[in-house]
């Protein structure tokens, strides 16, 4: 019975925390620039929770990382992860990636890209 009570326990406590990444998700979208192509691009690219413990300073992460507007500021970015935090995850290097990635595409006028299992499908802004 203890371990059952264990068990439920524990895949409580991991529903709660996917519905806690799922909603950080959402803020990090929403705190995302409305000018940055939005890219789903099916890559794991993320700041892991053993990475970053606390989910608010994962979205601070996040939000700092969402400034990142050329090369130099990804460098910058990765170099302050890593005095924070130390060795960067490759998850964490490919979401640096995509930081600016999707900063370079919005700025010539993407708003999605989307990889759909043997091309990509990509929306451009209108033009106004």
């Amino acid at each position: 019975a203890a371990a059952q009570r264990g068990a439920l326990l524990g895949e409580a406590a991991k529903a709660r925390e996917r519905r806690e990444e799922r909603r950080l998700q959402r803020e990090i979208e929403e705190a995302t620039q409305d000018h940055d192509a939005y890219l789903e691009l099916g890559v794991e690219a993320h700041l892991p929770a053993e990475f970053v413990g606390d989910r608010k300073l994962r979205l601070q992460v996040y939000r700092e990382l969402d400034e990142i507007r050329d090369a130099a500021g990804r460098a910058r970015a990765a170099e302050a992860l890593r005095d924070r935090f130390g060795r960067l995850p490759d998850a964490v290097e490919r979401l640096l990636d995509l930081f600016l990635l999707k900063r370079l595409l919005g700025e010539m006028g993407l708003r999605r890209v989307r990889w759909c299992e043997t091309h990509f499908a990509v929306e451009f802004r209108d033009a106004r």
